[in-house]
């Protein structure tokens, strides 16, 4: 075992010529020197797990308790405090985290029928809203907006509609009994969409003109006689 320095305040010894009177012992009237040492102790050959020996144990064990330092108050043990426990007393039997296997298909599902809710909703305003629109406006007599609004207006949904079918299309995939061997988890189908084709980068673009296209609906919507009131509602 080694020996390291103490926190504590060194008192060095009596160099033997001090002429202070040393106390007399209450039972035998002896000459009695009390002095208090304050070491640390480090246990060595325990490293990577292994267990000390039992007269190792006794021997620690015999030390008294660990000292805390001067928080006294902490509650969470060191890492040095902890690896000793577990090499006297034995690692601890950590329990296994359990998997709540029907909640996280109830959250795959929930996943599954919102893409495909907001998928169908995407359809209906490229289809029923912006194609209609931006086709009215390439001409005087049937525009209902200027080209250049109705085109920010729906930003550009051209581009997010393909990206979220093949997202959708490949988590239905998922759900089938072959998913995992054709397509794999929820965590495979993410990380080929956002990491690997990174088809919802479109959307950066669609959030910079949020806004402006915002403003726009906003615009048309609290006109008396707009054509584009009328033809939303």
């Amino acid at each position: 075992m080694a020996l390291n320095g103490s926190p504590r305040k060194t008192v060095p010894l009596a160099s033997g010529d001090d002429e202070t009177p040393r106390r007399s012992g209450p039972d035998n009237g002896q000459n009695v020197t009390r002095r208090v040492f304050y070491c640390g102790v480090v246990v060595e050959g325990c490293e990577g797990g292994k267990r000390l020996p039992e007269d190792v144990q006794d021997l620690v064990l015999s030390l008294g308790d660990p000292w805390l330092g001067q928080d006294q108050n902490n509650i969470l043990p060191s890492a040095s405090e902890t690896t000793l426990s577990e090499h006297i007393t034995g690692p601890k039997q950590r329990s296994r985290p359990t998997t709540d296997t029907s909640a996280l298909l109830d959250v795959i599902n929930e996943l599954v029928n919102t893409e495909r809710s907001y998928v169908k909703r995407l359809r209906i305003l490229k289809h029923d809203y912006a194609d209609p629109l931006r086709q009215f406006s390439r001409s005087k007599s049937t525009a209902i907006l200027p080209p250049y609004e109705a085109k920010t207006l729906f930003g550009n949904v051209d581009n997010l509609l393909p990206v979220n079918e093949a997202f959708l299309a490949d988590l239905e995939q998922m759900m089938e009994p072959d998913g995992p061997r054709t397509v794999g988890g929820v965590g495979d189908v993410a990380l080929k969409h956002f990491k690997d084709l990174r088809g919802f980068e479109h959307y950066k673009q669609y959030y910079a003109k949020r806004e402006e296209a915002q403003m726009i609906f906003e615009r048309e919507m609290m006109k008396k006689s707009s054509g584009f009131a009328a033809y939303v509602d």
